[in-house]
């Protein structure tokens, strides 16, 4: 069965580094009517020595609808959009905009849209998309970051991309 918590006002949600702000966050799940890391019912001494069916019959997040104007940050990444969608099975974050996202102190980025594929560690975004990376400007239609290998892949047409870099 599928379920549904709706928390509202104000939310954070944390989970390991990374934590989401928004002023309202759907979290669906399935399994047991029970929250995501909490049980409905404490496990035997033998379903927890068996590691058993407590384990196998635990809810588990599917996915996460915020909207509001949402933060997110993990580490020293901070990304702020209107509303964001996140898909559990698939490891991947699609947040609607204007997204602003900045990486450590130097690199920032603006654009209508961004999809986060959390599995392959790369982050897509589109729309009128402006990278600050210190003193260097690259705009575009579209930026394709590769954060596993430290490459950016612009895209959007010939003559769409304007890059200014100062020395």
């Amino acid at each position: 069965a599928t379920h549904l918590a709706q928390f509202r006002d104000n939310v954070v949600a944390r989970q390991g580094t990374a934590t989401l702000n928004a002023p309202e966050l759907d979290a669906a799940y399935a399994g047991r009517a029970a929250l995501p890391g909490q049980s409905s019912k404490s496990p035997s001494k033998s379903e927890r020595a068996e590691g058993g069916t407590a384990a196998s019959e635990a809810s588990r997040l599917t996915s996460i609808k915020a909207r509001g104007g949402i933060v997110m940050i993990r580490d020293s990444d901070r990304a702020t959009a209107t509303s964001l969608h996140y898909d559990a099975e698939a490891q991947r974050t699609s947040l609607a905009g204007p997204v602003n996202m900045t990486s450590g102190t130097d690199r920032r980025a603006s654009s209508a849209t961004a999809e986060i594929d959390h599995k392959a560690d790369q982050i897509t975004l589109e729309g009128s998309v402006v990278l600050y990376q210190g003193r260097n400007v690259l705009k575009g239609e579209r930026l394709a970051v590769d954060r596993a290998n430290g490459r950016a892949r612009t895209g959007g047409g010939e003559g769409r991309h304007r890059a200014k870099t100062r020395h």
